[in-house]
């Protein structure tokens, strides 16, 4: 999926560029890359319903709202105007 193209499901996806991986939303727009600002392909990451929602949980009591996931950092990012 490119930047500019509409999420058509939830998780998370790492960028072709930085393999920086972000959570989008169904409905969301895929961004640019947060890293290097740069136009990319997003991917699918492969992850279980269990690790997804461990990472949500984690997620909403930490700021900034990042995580880590077998030692690489996650950063949640949504859509501009949501916060």
């Amino acid at each position: 999926m490119k930047t500019g193209k509409d999420v058509q499901k939830f998780g998370l996806y790492s960028s072709d560029c930085c393999s920086l991986e972000v959570f989008f939303d169904s409905g969301d727009v895929f961004s640019r890359c947060p890293r290097c600002s740069g136009l990319c392909d997003w991917e699918m990451t492969d992850l279980t319903s269990a690790e997804m929602k461990a990472l949500m949980v984690k997620s909403k009591l930490e700021k900034p709202r990042t995580g880590w996931l077998d030692g690489k950092e996650v950063r949640l990012w949504q859509s501009p105007g949501v916060y």
